[in-house]
C-alpha cells in the first residue's frame, strides 16, 4: 500500500504542518502617536484658517485700495467740471460785462431767463399754451423748423420754437429804421448758421427782440455789438451758455 504524503489527510483536506506558529496579533497604536497625529492636524486646520484670513484681509486691502482710487479719480474729474465750470461762467460775464453799458445806450434790456414751458411738439390747429415770454423761447411747438436766413413775412412762433431747441437763434423786429434794418439783415446774411431774421408785429414796441432757448434780450433799436454778443452765448455750435436741449441738430 503506497505512503501516504506528509502535509495532507487521507482525504484531500489542508494541509497541517507540525510547529506552525500562530497568527500574530495587530500591534495596538501607541497613544504618544494619537496625541501627535492629533496635534499635526490640529495645526495644519490652523494653517488653513491662518491662510484663508490672510487671503481674505489681502482681498479686502485690495477693494479698499480700487475704492479709495475711484474716490481719487472721481475728486478728480469733478474738481476739474467745477474748474471749468467756474471758468466758463468768468468768460461769459466777461462777454456780458463787455457791452452791457453799450447795451443799456441802446436801449436793451438785461438778458432775461423766461421759465421753462416745456417742449411738446403739437400739431396745426392744436392749442398752443403756458408760453413764459412774448416772443417765447420754449413750449409747444411744430415737429418742423422754420429754417435759417432772412424772412420777409412773419413766422409762425411755433416753428421758431423748434429752431431755438435746436440751438438757433431767432431775431425779430418791428418798425425798424430802414438803415438800421438794413444793417442788421446784412449781418445776419453775413453769419453762416443756425440763426434767422423775421418781422414781428406782435412785439410789445418797435425795436428788436433776440431770443435763445429760455433766453430773450430786448432792444428800442439795432446795435451790430449787441446782437454779435447775443449769438456768441447762445448760437450753435459755439455757444458759450446755451441751454437748448437739441444743440447739434440742424434746422
Amino acid at each position: 500500500m503506497a505512503k501516504q504524503r506528509k502535509g495532507r489527510t487521507s482525504r484531500g483536506g489542508p494541509s497541517t504542518q507540525r510547529g506552525s506558529a500562530a497568527p500574530s496579533r495587530a500591534r495596538r497604536p501607541d497613544p504618544a502617536d494619537r496625541e501627535q497625529a492629533k496635534a499635526e492636524r490640529a495645526r495644519r486646520v490652523a494653517q488653513r484658517d491662518d491662510a484663508k484670513r490672510q487671503a481674505a484681509a489681502r482681498v479686502k486691502r485690495q477693494r479698499l485700495l480700487r475704492i479709495g482710487a475711484v474716490v481719487v479719480v472721481v475728486g478728480a474729474v469733478v474738481a476739474v467740471l467745477v474748474g471749468r465750470e467756474i471758468t466758463q461762467r468768468r468768460s461769459i460775464d466777461r462777454i456780458v460785462d463787455a457791452t452791457a453799458k453799450q447795451a443799456e445806450a441802446a436801449g436793451c434790456s438785461s438778458i432775461e431767463r423766461p421759465g421753462n414751458a416745456g417742449r411738446k411738439h403739437i400739431e396745426r390747429g392744436e392749442a398752443a399754451r403756458g408760453y413764459t415770454s412774448e416772443p417765447p423761447t420754449s413750449g409747444p411747438h411744430f415737429t418742423t423748423t422754420a429754417g435759417e436766413g432772412v424772412s420777409e413775412a412773419p413766422v409762425e412762433q411755433q416753428l421758431l420754437i423748434h429752431n431755438l431747441e435746436h440751438g438757433g437763434v431767432v431775431v425779430h423786429h418791428k418798425g425798424l429804421p430802414e438803415a438800421e434794418l438794413t444793417s442788421l439783415t446784412e449781418q445776419i446774411k453775413d453769419h453762416d448758421g443756425k440763426v434767422l431774421l423775421v418781422p414781428n408785429d406782435e412785439l410789445e414796441s418797435p425795436g428788436v427782440a433776440y431770443a435763445a432757448w429760455q433766453r430773450l434780450q430786448t432792444c428800442d433799436g439795432y446795435d451790430g455789438d449787441v446782437l454779435s454778443t447775443f449769438l456768441k452765448l447762445y448760437l450753435d455750435p459755439d455757444a458759450k451758455d446755451s441751454s437748448a436741449p437739441e444743440k447739434g441738430r440742424s434746422i
